[in-house]
């Protein structure tokens, strides 16, 4: 979409999320510059930063090491009198209640305004959508590395923790997405776009998980390609988490919980629902960073990733870069509007 004089635009005011409509003055410079913007659909489906992002990002960043804090010491105390199953999977829950409240907290509180990113309408369609992707995307995986023989299933693994991979997984989807997708992401998109969002918050992603105990420089690598990549498109889509945490949970379940892999190299392995022999180089089995580190599945999932971006571009929700640095972009360039919402002053010949 391109500006130009006696065009009603939609501009978004940054501080506040409130949105307005004004139309340049009648004395348009015919040989201004046409001024791209991003489309009325980005535009409406972008929720302000809100007040004080940096302070939200602050709080959301601190708040998720307060969690953390707080969990391990309740796992201490509850060890003494339940089995390690029960201890994790309440560990588990009150992870994820206290992820969601610092959440709201940031969001809420601080940034005053909705939590749109667990927005309730039609969400189970959203989240059954990523656990079916997530569990078609892995069970891909690993049927290229059955397909060369780098996999083999021996039997039904008696020792399997199917419960503690299952609770595993929706801590880290839930707690990880809110930090890279609906906090850094969001926050990173109104100042740099939508591409530098990706980026930067796909690389943060990778470069997190080489904190793992058996993590390898190619697997922080391919998991920046390939999950930094895909929940990024997937959070740009919908702007909502459902689809974005279900496709993560799905994917970490079904490499560890069913075909007895490590997942981002956290030394778990063969304590899936399979018992499972996997040999093979590490481009088709992924070696120590489990099959999220095989070629294969960087490939399908950075391939599912780019469909997903044509289709947010294709549907005008790509934010350009500095597009919401000033409050608003009229017919000849950026403008301020103060918070009465003043009329943007005519353009100059």
């Amino acid at each position: 979409m391109v500006l130009r004089e006696k065009v009603q635009v939609m501009v978004l005011l940054c501080d506040t999320g409130r949105m307005t409509i004004w139309t340049p003055p009648e004395r348009a410079d015919e040989g201004a510059p046409l001024i791209p913007a991003p489309g009325p659909k980005a535009l409406t489906a972008l929720p302000s930063t809100g007040r004080m992002p940096i302070l939200q990002g602050l709080v959301l960043f601190f708040g998720m090491v307060a969690a953390q804090i707080v969990t391990t010491t309740i796992s201490e105390a509850l060890a003494i009198s339940f089995t390690a199953t029960t201890v994790f999977i309440i560990r588990a829950l009150v992870t994820i209640a206290l992820a969601v409240g610092v959440y709201l907290l940031a969001l809420r509180v601080i940034g005053r305004r909705p939590a749109s990113d667990f927005e309730r309408l039609n969400w189970w369609k959203e989240l059954l959508a990523g656990l079916v992707l997530g569990a078609l995307l892995m069970s891909a995986v690993v049927a290229s590395a059955w397909l060369a023989g780098a996999y083999r299933v021996e039997g039904i693994n008696p020792n399997a923790l199917v419960g503690m991979a299952a609770a595993d997984s929706l801590v880290a989807s839930v707690t990880e997405e809110i930090i890279f997708r609906a906090g850094l992401l969001r926050l990173i998109e109104h100042r740099l776009g939508s591409w530098w969002a990706l980026g930067l918050t796909s690389a943060l992603f990778g470069a997190a998980h080489l904190m793992n105990p058996q993590a390898e420089w190619w697997g922080g690598l391919a998991i920046a390609l390939e999950a930094g990549v895909l929940l990024g498109a997937s959070y740009i889509v919908t702007r909502r988490l459902w689809m974005v945490i279900g496709l993560h949970a799905s994917w970490n379940f079904v490499q560890g919980g069913i075909f007895s892999s490590d997942v981002s190299g956290n030394g778990l392995g063969n304590t899936g629902l399979l018992s499972a022999r996997i040999e093979g180089p590490w481009w088709l089995t992924g070696g120590e960073m489990g099959f999220e580190g095989a070629i294969s599945a960087v490939f399908f999932c950075a391939g599912l990733g780019v469909f997903l971006l044509i289709v947010a571009k294709r549907r005008g929700l790509i934010i350009p870069a500095r597009a919401f640095r000033f409050e608003a972009i009229g017919p000849c360039g950026p403008v301020d509007i103060d918070e009465d919402g003043a009329t943007p002053p005519s353009c100059s010949l």
